[in-house]
């Protein structure tokens, strides 16, 4: 990857000061959105910067932490994502007829791995790229129950896995195994939700396929839909999902199924769990299964500091979904299906069960002036290969440790 200054933090700072404010909560767990406050016209404006570092004892010639894609570069300071966005929500108090929507883009070294094809995937080709990630029409419809119906047009997150894109939303600076290899980002099509009543949401929707844009690595649309529960007055919420279609560049016949289950059980005002468990199979056997389960728990201690750690365990049935990208492009290439185009680099180690144990903090310190949220999030990291692959450290040891640390400042 290309080195870029530390000045690109502080540049992207002061470009974003000339935002419109907005108050952000990224204290949120799993896939919460990024609340913002109301302005009277209801369209927002906000964003935000996080830059990191992850230091590897091993140090590894490739400069590459094996099992990551945010940080997956070793002793070298990066900016990871410099986000703006413009939303206008929807009114959860709605009665009748409401109508929303929200437009963010990226840019940082994350927007190597969030490029939808045929949407800026061939505009640069550095460590550091822009990526469209958001822009969908948001509609609330007063139809069939009394909670009515969701309807989202254009391309917005999976409803599957416990983590997301946006820095904000997640506990940890670095990705468990399910979210970098089990689950998708982003669709593009349309999205479902009736909600109905309390405690039962229904999703469905139709979609392009897996990290497939404006344009498609086949000509077959995949299916998305779940149940959604709302149980102990909102204290337990359970999302079942399942994404269905082919996924294989210039194949229309083999199916993936893409099925994550995630729980979020808010014990105690302080204490909160969630799991995420996932399974996926392709029918293409080369490609063939992976599987794994991800436990989360946190403790806020008060508004500005909160303990989190994460285990997991992750198998890779055939060594078809866990590689290690040897260039900036070789995440584009491979959605992409340009298999003969990749770095000679780039690392499948074959069949393998990863396991990982992340402890970390969240230290919110005041905000002040423009800024409207802090976060400092330092987390210690232990990645192992159960059944002996020598995956980390350039292929050459079955573990891993890392020492992270990323700021991100919301505005």
């Amino acid at each position: 990857m290309q080195k870029q200054p530390l000045g690109v933090l502080m540049a992207c700072l002061l470009l974003a000061r000339g935002a419109a404010y907005a108050e952000t909560d990224p204290s949120k767990d799993g896939k919460a959105a990024v609340e913002t406050a109301a302005a009277p016209s209801r369209i927002q404006l906000s964003g935000w910067v996080e830059g990191g570092i992850t230091l590897n004892p091993a140090s590894p010639s490739s400069h590459e932490n094996f099992g990551n894609y945010v940080n997956d570069r070793a002793n070298e300071p990066i900016l990871n994502q410099f986000v703006l966005q413009a939303e206008r929500p929807l009114d959860p108090a709605a009665q009748g007829f409401d109508w929303g929507f929200k437009a963010q883009g990226l840019f940082g070294t994350d927007g190597r791995y969030y490029h939808n094809t045929g949407e800026f995937d061939r505009t640069m080709h550095e460590g550091y790229q822009f990526a469209l990630t958001e822009v969908y029409l948001n509609l609330h419809l007063p139809v069939l129950t009394e909670g009515g119906l969701d309807v989202k047009l254009g391309q917005f997150p999976t409803i599957e896995g416990i983590e997301g894109v946006p820095a904000v939303v997640n506990t940890f600076y670095s990705h468990s195994y399910i979210y970098h290899y089990g689950v998708p980002a982003y669709n593009l099509g349309g999205m479902g939700v009736l909600h109905v009543n309390k405690t039962l949401d229904l999703y469905a929707g139709v979609n392009r396929g897996l990290g497939a844009g404006v344009t498609d690595n086949n000509s077959t649309a995949a299916f998305e839909g779940g149940i959604g529960l709302n149980l102990l007055e909102d204290k337990l919420t359970i999302i079942a999902a399942t994404n269905i279609g082919p996924q294989i560049p210039d194949n229309n016949h083999d199916m993936r199924f893409i099925n994550d289950i995630a729980v979020t059980w808010k014990a105690t005002d302080k204490l909160t769990f969630m799991t995420d468990i996932n399974y996926d199979e392709d029918t293409n056997n080369t490609v063939g299964r992976c599987y794994g389960i991800s436990q989360y728990a946190t403790y806020a201690f008060n508004n500005w500091l909160s303990l989190g750690a994460r285990a997991e365990v992750f198998r890779d049935e055939k060594g078809g979904y866990v590689f290690q990208p040897g260039s900036s492009t070789d995440f584009t290439h491979i959605m992409r299906g340009e298999t003969d185009k990749l770095d000679s680099a780039t690392s499948f180690v074959g069949p393998a069960t990863y396991s990982e144990y992340t402890v970390g903090m969240n230290i919110r310190p005041p905000a002040f002036g423009w800024l409207k949220g802090i976060i400092i999030r330092p987390e210690v990291r232990y990645d192992r290969a159960l059944n002996g692959t020598k995956a980390y450290d350039d292929g050459t040891k079955e573990d891993q440790w890392t020492i992270a640390c990323d700021v991100i400042f919301a505005f």
